[in-house]
């Protein structure tokens, strides 16, 4: 057998041993921590500034401003917020939509529920908040923690209309 032949046995043998486990169904079981989180979505300040909400929005405002209660959830040690929120609306059925940054690896939430940032105006957005606190980066580079306490939150006032504000690079809690 010549050298070529055996570098391509080697290289199929390879390819094989990578693709098993796919195409076999019997790829390796996650085997990191499982903990809980307390996760919620909420948009109430929009119902305080229907006057600015884009007409063709206003239907999808949920009239007591809960896209999604506080429930209780479980998640892998090493899992980011986002991927809570993602999981989160996967299993909820609930209308996600995100854009990477790639030279922050950081992921911009642009809507959920099919509410988008400027839909009430020009301050308005999703804002991330963790433990009361809303973190000046984002939940994408958030490690969850047991017992955390994830909440997004819609403003229509940067921030102003929910406790939290734009300030020197981020939110900040208010006192």
């Amino acid at each position: 057998m010549c050298a070529f032949q055996r570098w391509r046995r080697r290289v199929i043998l390879a390819a094989l041993v990578c693709l098993m486990p796919a195409v076999f169904g019997c790829e390796k079981a996650d085997d990191r921590p499982v903990h809980s989180c307390t996760v919620s979505i909420r948009c109430e300040t929009i119902l305080g500034h229907l006057d600015r909400c884009k007409p063709e929005k206003r239907e999808l405002v949920p009239q007591d401003g809960w896209i999604l209660r506080e429930q209780t959830v479980q998640f892998r040690e090493g899992d980011s917020a986002f991927d809570i929120l993602e999981q989160v609306c996967r299993e909820n059925q609930i209308h996600l939509e995100s854009s990477l940054t790639p030279l922050y690896n950081s992921v911009y939430i642009e809507g959920i529920h099919n509410i988008y940032e400027f839909d009430v105006g020009s301050g308005s957005g999703w804002m991330f908040r963790a433990n009361d606190e809303f973190l000046n980066y984002s939940c994408s580079g958030y490690q969850v923690a047991q017992d955390d306490v994830l909440c997004w939150i819609y403003t229509c006032d940067y921030g102003e209309d929910i406790g939290g504000r734009f300030a020197g690079g981020g939110a900040q809690t208010q006192p």
